[in-house]
């Protein structure tokens, strides 16, 4: 096997010797020569750290396939631009969708694939860093950031924010890996703030506890950044940690991972306000911050919280322990006007510096960062503290979602406003709606139009409250999902007579068909109930074992058609046009006709094979067209080589229900095309519409989001066409 260079030297195993890069102390020990201790030559800037090792991975670049090869144990943090950007990846980091708002803002739905396939290359904590020119200085902790009130860019919805890779830290890492990278999409001109914002990505589901972003993933989120007029700089950074797991082979992330692959400072902070009286005015005034810090090695592995408001007040405070919750510390303080500045919103910083920063070199900060806004002079209300979306509720009729929230005891609440993160199918990204503003006294709402989803994907809700002074300066977040939508399937099995005799197929190999087929679709919203749960309904013909298109609509129209009008039939033959490994789905346009009573499936009796050569996806698939009116992606590829047939559309090698004015013509996501993509079928996920892939588990699938945003249009338009209840 050959390697990539590139990898030569990739995580950095770092000796401290002394005292912290961030402060200063007494002069270092020196190791005793006699001790047997060697010290690489290398020492890492003006620090008194060395370098004492490092893990290899080798890439092969016709594979992709990857070895490690550990010489000593760490978790650390690396900045992977390159890795997306370069190799073994030249395009993993993708803008897909971008659009602006009424409040001076852009949207920029970014996109971060996981270039690796093996599980061992798990990461955690994946935080794409958003850099810019920077006002707002904070002198006590050195550090300049972006503040919009100044004119500055800024990303203002970020999850927190870091000193991690920027622009002073470049030329400064072992490998550089741990400095600033200047990215493919950064403006030409350099970013100079040392504090920025970060917005998250790791694999959705339930069960990925830990910020995990899975080999082979690719995870979208967006940013919303106030962009002010004239020019706009931006540079970037992709920020991942890892660390050697316990088990390889991995087989579940979440377990065979130390905790230490986990980002070492804390990974999340949350900040609430509550005004003491009328709260911060330019006379004085005082609130009440409270700050929530999440830590994966817990409350002792790092220092109480510290707040620096330089308008306000000079130098730092310390808060002061309150109590632990499930996975996070409390802490609090009393902060005032000290400065008696006037009117306005200032920006305070509060950072959490974790223990092992006093061994981290100086160009790697492991503190957490956020930056609160804190008023002056205005009566902002206060945040929304328990903010419920119901799960499934049996008693919410026709699929609807109830929002439930505390009442806060506030004059200075006059309304409670609700948004939901919906697909934008003209920006093709993801973006906050409002959809309710209600007054105060009124503590619940059914959203009566929720888009299809499940557990594995709910719907994103957040509420903040609001009067004529403003919005609260934070909101209260929750997921929910509807009832799934039940829709009625039939399984038929070809027989030499109507008692079963020589059927072509097994109801045990059946049965595995229709749950993959319904572990999939529950994600998004639907949900398969058999006619015939107990066994097969025969097709007692011979004549139809080998059958051919105009035979199968005879078979449905003597059967499915017939019998079992209000579910859509699946039909097992033995073969279909000569190929038992075939399988298809009678579609129909225009869209009134495509219903259960016309819609059919039809599979051969190896369509889902057996062995390295298993397709669980086949049933799955073919509801594509039953369910979502999909197109076959696959077929722009005809001969099967992974490059488009004709490199840029959704009409190549057109079929006549994509020809108007038939209407609405069959879906087509050029997203879902592994276009110009030679190593396409090492990606994971891969698309339901482009499925021949074998040996690829049901949970290896899914939809793109344009996909399922228009399956959720296409079963609310043409809900009728499926009537089971």
């Amino acid at each position: 096997m050959r390697y990539l260079p590139l990898f030569c030297v990739l995580l950095v195993l770092l000796l401290s010797l002394g005292c912290s890069g961030h402060s200063t102390g007494p002069n270092p020990v020196v190791p005793d020569e006699s001790s047997g201790i060697q010290l690489s030559g290398n020492r890492l800037g003006n620090t008194n750290r060395f370098l004492m090792g490092y893990y290899g991975i080798g890439i092969d670049p016709d594979s992709l396939e990857a070895e490690i090869f550990p010489l000593r144990e760490t978790s650390i943090h690396l900045n992977i631009l390159n890795l997306l950007e370069k190799a073994p990846c030249t395009n993993c980091v993708k803008v897909k969708g971008l659009s602006g708002t009424p409040n001076n803002t852009i949207l920029v739905s970014l996109e971060f694939t996981h270039p690796l396939n093996n599980p061992v290359f798990t990461v955690f904590d994946v935080r794409g860093i958003i850099m810019t020119i920077g006002s707002r200085w904070f002198p006590a902790s050195g550090l300049l950031t972006s503040d919009m009130f100044l004119g500055n860019s800024e990303l203002v919805n970020a999850d927190g924010h870091t000193t991690l890779y920027n622009v002073t830290t470049f030329g400064q890492s072992p490998g550089g890996f741990q400095e600033y990278i200047h990215g493919k999409l950064a403006t030409q001109m350099y970013p100079d703030t040392t504090l920025n914002g970060f917005m998250r990505h790791a694999t959705s589901g339930s069960g990925n506890l830990r910020n995990a972003l899975y080999a082979g993933n690719a995870v979208t989120s967006e940013y919303e950044i106030y962009k002010p007029a004239g020019y706009f700089v931006l540079g970037y950074a992709v920020d991942a940690s890892w660390a050697m797991p316990y088990n390889n082979p991995v087989t579940d992330p979440q377990t065979d991972f130390p905790m230490e692959a986990n980002c070492p400072e804390p990974w999340k902070l949350d900040a609430n306000q509550n005004p003491v009286g009328l709260g911060l005015t330019s006379s004085g005034g005082e609130t009440l911050l409270t700050v929530d810090v999440y830590d994966y090695q817990g409350k002792l592995s790092h220092y109480v919280p510290s707040v620096e408001c330089p308008e306000l007040w000079d130098g730092q405070k310390s808060t002061s322990y309150k109590s632990t919750g499930d996975g996070y510390a409390t802490f609090e303080i009393t902060v005032s006007n000290e400065k008696l500045a006037g009117d306005g919103f200032y920006q305070c910083l509060i950072g959490v510096r974790d223990v092992e920063d006093n061994s981290s070199p100086d160009y790697l900060d492991l503190t957490a960062y956020k930056i609160v806004r804190l008023p002056v002079g205005f009566a902002i209300p206060p945040n929304v503290e328990v903010f419920n979306a119901s799960d499934a509720d049996p008693t919410m009729y026709d699929r609807r979602i109830e929002l439930t929230w505390d009442l806060l005891e506030s004059e200075l609440v006059e309304w409670y406003d609700i948004e939901r993160r919906d697909f934008s199918t003209d920006s093709g990204g993801w973006v906050w709606v409002p959809i309710k503003s209600a007054p105060q006294g009124v503590g619940n709402w059914i959203d009566p139009n929720p888009r299809y989803s499940g557990p594995e994907n709910p719907i994103h809700y957040r509420i903040w409250t609001s009067n004529e002074a403003g919005k609260s300066l934070g909101y209260a977040e929750d997921t929910g999902y509807p009832k799934l939508r039940n829709v009625g399937m039939a399984l038929w099995c070809v027989a030499e007579n109507a008692s079963g005799s020589g059927a072509v197929y097994s109801w045990a190999t059946a049965t595995k068909d229709f749950n993959d087929c319904n572990t999939f679709w529950n994600r998004y919203g639907v949900n398969f109930i058999l006619e015939n749960p107990t066994g097969f309904l025969w097709v007692g013909n011979p004549e139809y074992i080998q059958i051919n298109g105009g035979e199968a609509l005879d078979m449905h129209d003597g059967h499915g058609k017939a019998q079992t009008p209000h579910s859509i039939s699946n039909y097992y033959v033995g073969s279909v046009d000569g190929n038992s490994h075939k399988a298809y789905c009678n579609a129909y346009c225009p869209g009134i006709y495509h219903n259960t009573e016309n819609i059919f499936i039809v599979m051969g009796k190896d369509a889902r094979g057996t062995g390295a050569e298993e397709m669980p996806v086949v049933l799955a698939h073919e509801c594509g067209h039953a369910m979502g009116h999909f197109w076959d992606v696959y077929l722009l590829d005809t001969n099967k080589n992974l490059i488009l047939d004709d490199g840029t559309s959704c009409q190549a090698n057109n079929t006549w229900c994509n020809t108007p004015p038939e209407i609405p013509v069959l879906f087509c996501d050029i997203n879902a095309c592994y276009a110009q993509n030679p190593g396409a079928h090492a990606t994971n996920p891969w698309n339901l519409m482009w499925y021949s892939c074998p040996g690829k588990a049901i949970g290896n699938y899914n939809l793109t989001d344009r996909q399922a945003a228009y399956a959720g249009l296409w079963l609310q338009e043409y809900k009728n066409n499926y009537p089971f209840p």
